[in-house]
């Protein structure tokens, strides 16, 4: 009597399909994945304009910092208020924002008053925000700043209509 042994299963056969579909499919995931941190890098931290610190500031200029104490800029422009272009301004309360040396800022600013009320002549400070954490907000000198702040500026649809 022959004995029949069992014969061993052959290993199934490669899926071509499969690894014909994992590269384009794992392409697509890089591509996906890319794409993703893009727009989050792109979109993470939006600038804007605090409202109310502009609406209070005495003058808006364009800047840029020569020095950070004594806070002190080189005003390229008056977008806001008025004074001479190319004036050397102190900012007392400058080395208090992210300002670097070299750099060009919008900066909001109120003139300081002493305890009688009195304008120090030629001492500013960057206009408070109002917020909580009272750091002093100044924004760069960028197209996209500039264009926020001169839609801060014009008046609403509802200040239009109003005498």
């Amino acid at each position: 009597m022959a004995h029949s042994t069992p014969t061993e299963a052959s290993p199934p056969l490669p899926n071509r399909h499969g690894s014909r579909l994992a590269l384009p499919a794992a392409l697509v995931c890089v591509v996906w994945v890319l794409g993703l941190a893009a727009m989050v890098l792109q979109t993470a931290n939006p600038l804007t304009l605090n409202r109310r610190q502009i609406e209070v500031s005495t003058m808006v200029v364009q800047a840029e910092v020569t020095r950070l104490v004594p806070g002190e800029v080189r005003v390229e422009k008056f977008l806001l208020g008025s004074g001479k272009d190319s004036q050397l301004i102190l900012v007392r309360n400058l080395n208090q924002t992210p300002a670097q040396i070299g750099q060009r800022y919008l900066l909001p600013l109120v003139p300081v008053r002493d305890v009688t009320g009195t304008v120090a002549n030629g001492l500013y400070d960057v206009t408070p925000t109002g917020l909580p954490e009272n750091q002093p907000l100044i924004y760069p000198n960028s197209d996209e700043a500039m264009q926020l702040f001169e839609t801060l500026l014009k008046p609403s649809e509802g200040q239009k209509n109003t005498p």
